[in-house]
This record gives structure tokens, C-alpha cells and sequence, in this order.
């Protein structure tokens, strides 16, 4: 066996100044642990007092069995390794070593002789680090360990700092996903208060506008359609009749049989007219038993009279609520325009509607318009009719032969009731 002695000058006492650069930055941190591997003592106590000096940690080994023990039980950051050793080669020992640590993860370097260049060779192909040769130069020695430890623990740093970033990252997108979900929650529920807002007004907007019982449409949203019919009437040339309808006998169904199947009728004679009609009309309840209908496009007074006929039709039909067959009948007032609207707004003034606590309608001055009518229809006087036109000079009473003219003049208060109904419903225009 070859002999390692040390090569030792007075320059080995001075430190070079590359290499106390490195040392100082590795005395800011942990000593190093170094493992001497070698089978002569001497050798290794040698090597370990100076390491010792540059403030490193030397654990030695005097056989291979004995360095890989020792490795599987310890971390070190470097091993300075003999190649020619009795037990188990230097060579044989590295070959170990590498099965499980990579270079970068335990760095080797081998001690060889100078005339054994061949186990340099090897010694590199199996995954030595570096070398040094016997004699060994201590400067150089410390330089190549100190170079090894550098890399090794600026590649653990660097790991390190990679772990670090990626749980950092972790971290982060942790946090992003909490906050995205805080987000997308506090949207959801800002959403949801938002629909039920829309929701609450379109119901309150609904209900200012609807009749809670029937669904059908109320006064105010009556008299919006006709504002619209009447501004659009100037352009479209339409005829407009206004139906006001009055159940006969409903007052007797709720005194016999309760506010309950009052109700009940009352939704099933708006369902029917609403079912019967179609949507060319604009139905409406006003309150109570009272109903407006708004007709357009439609030769007039024919096509209000033909209406009224449908819609007593369907408030005569038999009903059956709660096992109980009601019945109730129906009057029907009109008032409307005949023809287009004079272009002074003539019509307007003489249309002008009448309060019914007035005994009589209120006069104006100058001959009303011939395009204007009103006429109540009543159902228990079956076909009979009352035409009043404005013009004095058109009004007429027309009955069939089921009822007498005398019979009809008994119902003048009624006819004349209805017919401020409905002209109370057509605000035709500007006084």
C-alpha cells in the first residue's frame, strides 16, 4: 500500500485569499462535515486537524465497510476518499456510494497516486467529483473539498428555494382560491338579493297593476291602455269602444252563500271572458262585480254590440262553485268612437266624462259629433237596446218584441248609470 504523505509549506500556514473568501461564506453557516476515508492513521489524523482548522467537521473511517456505514447512519457534505485501501477498494467503495446518492447530493473526491491514472479514469466514470493526487497539496485539497461543499449546498439552497417558491405558490393560490371563493359567494348572494329585489318589485309592480283575485288587470293599468289606445288613435284611424259590464244578482250569491263562492264566481266569469274573448280585447276589474273591455279595430257600434252579446253569454252561463249551480246575469254599458276624432278636439269636450252623483251629464255648448255613441245592454231585457248618440238629433230607442217600449222606459235610472260608467272610463282627451 501506498504511503499518503502530506506536501506542507509555510504558505499552507497563510490562507489564499479565494479560498478565505469561500471559507468565511461557510463559517456563516453550519460547518461542513467532511468524512476521511483512509486506511493509515496518520494520514487521517493529518487531514482532519487541518480541516479541523478551517472550521470543518471531520469524521474519519480506516476501511470502506466501515465509510459506508457510517454514511447510511450520517449526512456529510463532502468525502475525501482513498482509492487503494486493503479491505474494499476505494473504487469498489464509490461504486456503492453512487447506487444511492447522486453526485450532487454526496460529492467524492478520490485520492489516487500519480501513476494511477487509469483509476482516475474510473473513478470519474463511476461518478467521483474531482480528484487529488498524492502527495496531496493541502491548498489544493481544501480548494477542491471547499468547491464541492459550495456546489452541493448552493444546490440544496437552491432546492430549498424551490420548495420554498412552490409552497409559497401553494400558498398563494390557496389564498386566491379562498378569496375567489369568498368572491364568487359574496356574487352569489349579491345575485340572489338582486333577483329578489327584481323579483319583489316586478310582484309589487304586478300587483299595482293586476287584481290580486282574478289576476286580471286593475283600473290604473285599464286606464294606461286606453291613455295608449287613444294617443295611438290619431295615427292607426281605429274605432275604440270601452264595455263596462255589471253582474246581475251577484250581491244575492254572496248574501246566500258567502264571500267564498263569491270569490269563486267572480274568477271564473274573468277566466271565461278572458278564454272567450281572445287577446284582441283588454279586460279589467274595476272592483266588486264590475269589469271593464277595452275593443279597437272594429267597425262601431256593431262590433261593441256584438261583444256585449259574448260577454253576457259568458256571465249567464250556469256556474257550479261548492256543489252550489249559481247563475248571474250581466249588464253592459258602451261608450266609444264611431269614427276617426275630429282634428279640433271637438270630441273631446263633448265626450267629457260625467260623475255619477250628477242627476244628469253636463251640457256644452255647440252640436256634438256624430262619430260619438253610447248604448246599455241589458240582459233581462233579453235583445233590448238603448241608443243614445249625442247628437239629439240621433238618439233613438230601439226594443225587440220581448220587451215593451213602457218597459224599457222603467229602466231610464240604470241606462243612464251604466252609461256614466263606462263614459268614466273614457278620458277621451283634453277639456
Amino acid at each position: 500500500m501506498l504511503n499518503l504523505s502530506l506536501s506542507y509549506s509555510e504558505k499552507d500556514a497563510r490562507v489564499d485569499p479565494a479560498v478565505g473568501a469561500a471559507g468565511g461564506a461557510m463559517q456563516a453557516r453550519a460547518k461542513p462535515r467532511l468524512l476521511v476515508v483512509d486506511d493509515i492513521a496518520d494520514n487521517r489524523n493529518i487531514l482532519a486537524r487541518r480541516f479541523q482548522k478551517r472550521n470543518f467537521e471531520i469524521v474519519e473511517a480506516d476501511c470502506g465497510m466501515t465509510a459506508l456505514e457510517l454514511i447510511a447512519a450520517n449526512s456529510f457534505d463532502a468525502i475525501l476518499l482513498d482509492v487503494m485501501m486493503p479491505d474494499m477498494s476505494g473504487l469498489e467503495v464509490l461504486r456503492r456510494v453512487r447506487s444511492g446518492y447522486s453526485p450532487e447530493a454526496l460529492p467524492v473526491i478520490m485520492v489516487t497516486a500519480n501513476n494511477q491514472s487509469a483509476d482516475v479514469v474510473e473513478a470519474l466514470e463511476l461518478g467521483a467529483n474531482d480528484y487529488v493526487s498524492k502527495p496531496v497539496e493541502f491548498a489544493v485539497a481544501l480548494a477542491r473539498v471547499r468547491a464541492q461543499v459550495e456546489r452541493k449546498r448552493t444546490g440544496e439552497a437552491l432546492v430549498e428555494a424551490n420548495a420554498a417558491l412552490n409552497q409559497a405558490n401553494a400558498q398563494l393560490e390557496q389564498r386566491v382560491f379562498e378569496r375567489t371563493a369568498r368572491l364568487t359567494e359574496a356574487n352569489d348572494r349579491l345575485r340572489n338579493e338582486v333577483t329578489a329585489r327584481e323579483r319583489s318589485e316586478a310582484q309589487s309592480q304586478y300587483l299595482a297593476y293586476h287584481d290580486a283575485l282574478t289576476g286580471l288587470g286593475n283600473r290604473l293599468l285599464f286606464r294606461e291602455e286606453l291613455q295608449r289606445a287613444l294617443v295611438e288613435r290619431p295615427t292607426t284611424g281605429d274605432s275604440l269602444a270601452i264595455l263596462f259590464v255589471d253582474l246581475d244578482g251577484f250581491k244575492g250569491v254572496n248574501d246566500a252563500h258567502g264571500h267564498s263562492v263569491g270569490d269563486a264566481l267572480l274568477k271564473m266569469v274573468a277566466g271565461r271572458m278572458l278564454d272567450g274573448l281572445g287577446d284582441s280585447v283588454r279586460i279589467a276589474r274595476l272592483g266588486g262585480d264590475e269589469f271593464a273591455i277595452l275593443q279597437a279595430s272594429c267597425a262601431q257600434p256593431e262590433g261593441a254590440m256584438s261583444l256585449a252579446d259574448r260577454i253576457i253569454a259568458l256571465a249567464s252561463a250556469p256556474c257550479v262553485i261548492d256543489a252550489y249551480n249559481v247563475t248571474v246575469g250581466a249588464s253592459v254599458g258602451i261608450s266609444g268612437h264611431a269614427g276617426a276624432e275630429q282634428a279640433d278636439g271637438g270630441a273631446v269636450r263633448h265626450a267629457r266624462p260625467q260623475r255619477l252623483d250628477r242627476p244628469t251629464p253636463r251640457r256644452t255648448s255647440g252640436v256634438p259629433p256624430d262619430n260619438l255613441f253610447q248604448l246599455v245592454k241589458f240582459q233581462n231585457l233579453r235583445s233590448c237596446t238603448r241608443h243614445e248618440s249625442l247628437n239629439p238629433k240621433l238618439t233613438t230607442l230601439n226594443c225587440s218584441s220581448y220587451c215593451s217600449p213602457g218597459a224599457c222606459g222603467n229602466q231610464r235610472a240604470r241606462v243612464r248609470t251604466a252609461i256614466r260608467q263606462s263614459l268614466q272610463l273614457m278620458p277621451l282627451g283634453r277639456a
